[in-house]
């Protein structure tokens, strides 16, 4: 017992020299790894709350058809039973003129200052609208284009094609965080294996020698895989914190303080915060210890 307490003191000794003594490379590797995973979990953020955005538009109706102000109930319900034998269409909602004065009025005037007072029955409040939803959101263009047509249509408003916009957003962040983590995560290995390189070749001899007389694997690497794992998890920590003040910091500004309006609501790190520590932890500590080995390997195998 009393000999693994001297060799865990004496790894963890050597390991802290070795940093205290590299300290310019350790910081650089440190840099690094906390800028290789800031980028990756700030573009999984990014993606996260992409898709949150289209999870919430995907519940609206795809298409908001307005009529104008002189169409009445019965013309538009006639208009409403057209619009139900399209293929395209799943459901169609009725919005009456009370109904949509109603929504408009609590909508701009939530506060109840009465802007609209003697405006109750301008035709700019009062019109019917069509909630549609479709089959399949990709037809949103072709039944915006054909709908704008109508006679008695006065706006059309296609929610469809932003959602279609965002998954395309949504793929190719997707994509350069795959591409982006790999490129950093190579570099990151190459730069701890570098500044551990230069421990082992100041140490070329003595671990020969500790190798001839016996002396274990472990008792040799453990130095140095300390001091790469010191580079990942430091690295780890600084991005996780980094990361969690930034998505707070964005969360306040653009939800708290009503910049998005109450048309989109975005999710707060807590949210998205699951495990997350954890994975960073390990994805620093694995690529240290990952370098760390690939730098020793040699020189253990005499």
């Amino acid at each position: 017992m009393m000999r693994f307490i001297r060799t865990v003191y004496y790894v963890l000794k050597q390991g802290l020299k070795s940093i205290c003594k590299n300290l310019f490379m350790v910081s650089a590797s440190v840099v690094v790894v906390f800028a290789t995973l800031l980028m990756m979990g700030g573009l999984w953020a990014i993606s996260e709350n992409i898709q949150f955005v289209v999870e919430q538009y995907k519940e609206r109706p795809d298409i908001r058809i307005n009529l104008h102000s002189y169409i009445e109930q019965e013309e538009a319900e006639e208009l409403k039973a057209v619009l139900e034998k399209d293929g395209r269409v799943k459901s169609v909602v009725l919005i009456t003129k009370e109904e949509t004065r109603n929504n408009i009025i609590n909508f701009l005037d939530g506060d109840g200052a009465g802007i609209f007072e003697g405006h109750e029955e301008s035709p700019a409040l009062n019109y019917i609208s069509f909630d549609i939803m479709l089959e399949a959101y990709t037809d949103g263009a072709a039944f915006k284009a054909e709908a704008e047509k109508l006679v008695s249509v006065d706006n059309v408003r296609d929610t469809s094609g932003f959602i279609s916009k965002l998954e395309v957003v949504l793929f190719w962040i997707r994509i350069g965080t795959v591409a982006a983590t790999v490129a950093m995560a190579v570099l990151s290995v190459l730069l701890i294996f570098n500044t551990v390189k230069l421990t082992v070749f100041a140490r070329k001899r003595e671990i020969e020698i500790m190798k001839y007389i016996g002396a274990s694997d472990w008792y040799i690497c453990g130095p140095f895989v300390i001091e790469g794992v010191f580079t990942g998890l430091v690295g780890a920590l600084l991005a996780y914190f980094m990361l969690g003040g930034i998505c707070n910091g964005l969360y306040k500004t653009l939800t708290q303080s009503n910049f998005l309006g109450d048309t989109i609501s975005l999710l707060a790190f807590k949210d998205i915060d699951v495990n997350f520590l954890l994975w960073y932890i390990l994805a620093g500590v694995a690529t240290g210890v990952i370098a760390s080995l690939w730098a020793i390997r040699k020189h253990v195998n005499v």
